[in-house]
């Protein structure tokens, strides 16, 4: 006969067939929890071997699994889905998504359903493709890799049936128990861990002393002089800690400027305060992160307390990438146990951040060198209007002259002449004799030398030529 084990595990579905000849042996028992129960009992259903590795009393591997995109079509069209991928050992999903993968249309929901009402729906064609891999479809047999603990069951409950040895136990399978109502004394201990989350840690390793250096004095001198802001704060230069921290700031800065000296770097209060050398400074801050303690009323209203803990954060402003700029005190760990990791982040970036003033610098020295090219520009044209002014004005003189010389050479001047008239005459020929005055060689020569329209070397001279136009208000 048959003795089929069927059962589920983690939504993968099993099944061992096995053929027993001899009807008068009893069912083999495993020991499952404790307890001896059939083969058929679906506990012991974990063995890995998935469904269709048998189908209709032969093997799955005996099954066609090699068909052309046509045969493949008209194959998928004319049985159920579902069948199909039973017949192949495989999921409906898995089929569906062969199917995709070779460019063969999949029958829709209810083509299945007309088809038993009578209708005849209409079947998608087959398409052609190119590509040679697709002309040929290939469903692979379900490759499954039975568990030591499965296989050993198996063969366990084999050997049983033939008579070959007897049962064997395995390792009963815990049964999980009900959760056990938690005593008071545990109740008032986890109370008690609560309400020790509100203070400092005390399992964190307290730092040795350090010498204040005298530029951390100074600083720590002017923050002890400031009054507690109401969330019991002092705050000066991105340090804000409570005042009974203060000494802790002064040693854990005295540390880092300790380790940095020797680098070249001193300690500077300009600004934000940081660590300064060769003109760059990386900047940090200090803080006293509170701790938000939820308390409840009887009433069921609650109420928020923010306390201080103890705890410090360091933050490093610097531009390098892929270093740690963040340090917090943990349950476990302190900042100062990570100084080797700060000091050589201010290092690399101090590094960064030269490097990017430098860049800075250059950036600024080419806006600068642009805006003196855009003015010398902008005077050249200056210059250049004026140069025509001027020229227009020489022009415009001669040519008064030559009228003023034609006209008082034909108009009469001797005999009778109306006293006007010979106002007239003289006024014209002061006005010709200072026009010559003005547009004389030595005159002329003058007025450009001051106006300096003309001048060698020239001041406004660009040797890179002109400069490019400006594109928008910040293109300098």
């Amino acid at each position: 006969m048959l003795l089929a084990l069927a059962g589920s595990k983690s939504g993968n579905r099993y099944l061992l067939i096995r053929e027993i000849t001899d009807k008068t042996k009893p069912c083999p028992k495993l020991c499952v929890a404790g307890k001896f129960a059939p083969i058929l009992d679906s506990d012991v259903m974990t063995q890995q071997f998935p469904v269709g590795m048998f189908v209709s009393g032969k093997p799955m591997d005996d099954i066609k699994r090699s068909y052309s995109r046509e045969e493949f079509h008209e194959l998928v069209w004319s049985t159920p889905i579902e069948e199909l991928a039973s017949r192949f050992g495989v999921t409906t999903n898995l089929l569906i998504r062969i199917c995709h993968n070779y460019l063969v249309p999949v029958p829709p929901k209810r083509y299945r359903e007309k088809i038993e009402a009578g209708e005849t729906p209409k079947k998608t064609s087959l398409r052609a493709v190119e590509n040679a891999s697709l002309h040929i479809v290939t469903i692979a047999p379900p490759q499954a890799k039975p568990s030591v603990y499965a296989t050993t069951i198996v063969e366990a409950a084999i050997a049983a049936s033939e008579g070959k040895g007897p049962p064997v136990a395995r390792k009963p399978i815990p049964i999980s128990s009900p959760p056990r109502e938690r005593s008071s004394s545990v109740l008032k201990k986890a109370a008690a861990d609560r309400n020790e989350e509100t203070s400092a840690p005390s399992n964190l390793a307290t730092p040795s002393p350090v010498k204040i250096r005298p530029e951390v004095a100074a600083f720590i001198a002017e923050l002890r002089s400031l009054r507690p802001d109401r969330d019991g704060f002092v705050y000066l230069k991105y340090v804000k800690v409570p005042p009974a921290d203060l000494t802790r700031v002064a040693s854990l800065i005295s540390s880092i400027a300790a380790d940095l000296a020797p680098h070249g770097f001193v300690f500077s209060t300009e600004g934000r305060i940081g660590f300064a050398k060769e003109g760059t400074k990386v900047d940090f801050a200090i803080n006293a992160p509170r701790k938000r303690v939820k308390n409840t009323s009887k009433n069921s209203w609650y109420t928020f307390d923010y306390l201080h803990v103890g705890r410090f954060t360091l933050e490093i402003y610097g531009c390098a990438a892929g270093i740690g700029k963040n340090w917090a005190d943990s349950d476990t760990r302190k900042i100062e146990q990570s100084l080797p990791k700060i000091v050589e982040s201010f290092r690399i970036n101090f590094v960064a951040e030269k490097e990017r003033d430098e860049k800075r610098r250059r950036e600024e020295e080419l806006r600068a060198h642009t805006a003196r090219r855009r003015q010398l520009a902008s005077l050249r044209e200056k210059r250049e209007g004026e140069r025509l002014e001027f020229l227009r004005w020489i022009a415009d003189a001669r040519r008064e002259v030559d009228d003023l010389q034609e006209t008082i050479a034909k108009v009469p001047k001797t005999g009778d002449l109306p006293p006007d008239y010979q106002r007239m005459i003289s006024w014209a020929e002061t006005r010709l004799a200072a026009l010559e005055a003005e547009t004389s060689a030595e005159r002329i020569q003058a007025t450009l030398v001051e106006r300096k329209l003309y001048p060698e070397p020239d001041d406004l001279f660009d040797p890179e030529g002109d400069p490019p136009p400006k594109t928008n208000y910040w293109d300098d």
